[in-house]
């Protein structure tokens, strides 16, 4: 057989996505792109991501229109809207979160998937009152929130029943400034 230099051990390109082989984008990867250069300032953020492109397994990357941003482990796809942006909080001049740090944590959701299958599935099935389950609890209050603060996004408390807005990028944020009519 020939040799295939991108399969040799000590290739430097193992570490990285450059040919955009194990994330899969259904679309044009230009908000992906950038999303994931934002979140590779944060050093959690970075690792997960260098997991998921050394990993065996390809993430496909589905844009979707609405808010139901979402890993599913059944199809390996994580659902994300490069628009859509959640906000931590109701109160007048809360901020929003980027929907790039919504992609980093369906990543978080990917990684552990693949690290500990079984454990993973333990704790979704395990509700949380707060967080609905036990792996939302893990990703927000773990992961999500200390990618936040180093981003200088805003925390969130809960996993459901914050508005989402929509933005023009996947590096947006937006301020409560009024109530909506």
């Amino acid at each position: 057989g020939e040799w295939n230099l991108y399969k040799y051990p000590l290739n430097p390109v193992r570490f990285i996505d450059s040919l955009g082989l194990k994330f899969h984008v259904n679309g044009d990867p230009s908000d992906f792109n950038q999303a994931v250069e934002y979140l590779k300032q944060d050093s959690q953020m970075k690792e997960t991501i260098d997991f998921l492109s050394s990993s065996e397994e390809t993430i496909n990357i589905e844009y979707i229109e609405g808010t139901n941003v979402r890993f599913n482990s059944n199809n390996m796809a994580i659902y994300w809207n490069s628009r859509a942006s959640l906000f931590c909080s109701t109160e007048l001049n809360s901020k929003s979160q980027s929907p790039a740090l919504g992609l980093g944590h369906e990543f978080a959701h990917a990684q552990y998937y693949l690290l500990d299958k079984e454990n993973f599935m333990a704790l979704l099935s395990r509700t949380d009152k707060k967080y609905e389950n036990k792996e939302e609890a893990r990703v927000i209050t773990i992961i999500e929130s200390r990618a936040a603060k180093t981003l200088g996004e805003c925390t969130r408390g809960a996993h459901s029943g914050l508005p989402f807005y929509r933005v023009d990028g996947p590096l947006q944020t937006m301020k409560i400034t009024g109530t909506p009519e």
